[in-house]
């Protein structure tokens, strides 16, 4: 924050950082997400889509997770949009690989699930 007190409109520096903070970690997840996906689901322009809402709905505050992404695609499933539900399915299947770590449920302030000598959230760089 120090770094922001420095200059004529400093508040408004820290907020547009802040930012293109979350938007970096909402395209970080996506890319995460979409990588997870197997090639075929992955190229389609659908599951882009449904992935692009579930990302932009949980947000790309430090507090998120790609968890949370994916219980946003089972609540979209569940009001009518199937592929949402599809991608959800091929997520949840690839959540014990090791690659997916930052998929965990694990609470914050905890370290099951996370990389080794890591704390937080798994995998606190995806965070949403």
């Amino acid at each position: 924050m120090e770094h922001f007190l420095r200059g004529d409109d400093a508040e408004r520096a820290w907020r547009r950082e802040r930012s293109l903070a979350a938007a970096t970690r909402r395209r970080l997840v996506l890319d995460v997400l979409t990588g997870l996906l197997p090639f075929d689901v992955s190229r389609l322009p659908h599951t882009r889509i449904v992935l692009l809402r579930a990302v932009r709905e949980v947000g790309g505050s430090p507090d998120r997770n790609p968890a949370q992404v994916i219980d946003v695609l089972r609540r979209h499933a569940r009001d009518g949009e199937d592929h949402a539900g599809v991608v959800a399915d091929f997520l949840e299947e690839r959540r014990e690989l090791p690659q997916a770590r930052c998929c965990s449920r694990t609470r914050p302030g905890t370290t099951r699930g996370t990389p080794t000598g890591s704390t937080g959230s798994p995998c606190s760089p995806c965070r949403a």
